[in-house]
């Protein structure tokens, strides 16, 4: 007896390739598109920690230089910077030029009246005048230039009862 061997041939279609290539590109960029999902996740966290850990120091700064200026503390010095304080006489000058360069970001107190002490001003001085003028910027350098410097003034009055 003879027994016959049926092969059925299988043949795959020319499209089922591209079928697989495109499922595979589909899952590559659902992959590509999750990872950046979580990638951003962890940047928000690790962000927002760091923000409150800069937000705690600088509370805790703060108050240590509150309480160190509540203090009178004079010529005080810290890892890193200093604090120091001076009094400059201006005296009943007309006219007065600070006598140094203020930079970018620095701040500057002036005194429109005397001290009699540390801590305490003379009250009894009055200004005969109801104006003062400022100045600022670079002798010689034109107001339209592109460095023309910046001024911020604020001025306390007070009537003379404290």
């Amino acid at each position: 007896m003879k027994y016959k061997t049926a092969r059925k041939k299988i043949g795959f279609s020319q499209n089922s390739g591209q079928a697989l290539l495109v499922i595979l590109l589909v899952m590559a960029v659902a992959l590509t598109i999750g990872l950046s999902i979580v990638s951003r996740s962890i940047t928000d966290v690790s962000i927002t920690g760091q923000e409150q850990e800069s937000a705690r120091a600088f509370s805790v700064a703060e108050a240590g230089l509150e309480s160190l200026l509540a203090g009178g503390a004079e010529g005080v010095s810290f890892e890193g910077f200093d604090i120091v304080t001076e009094t400059l006489e201006l005296g009943n000058a007309v006219s007065f030029a600070f006598p140094k360069k203020i930079t970018a970001g620095d701040a500057q107190t002036v005194w429109l009246v005397s001290h009699i002490d540390e801590d305490t001003l003379d009250t009894d001085f009055n200004h005969t005048r109801t104006y003062f003028d400022l100045y600022w910027g670079n002798e010689g350098q034109s107001a339209d230039e592109d460095a023309t410097p910046a001024l911020e003034a604020t001025l306390y009055y007070s009537d003379g009862d404290y």
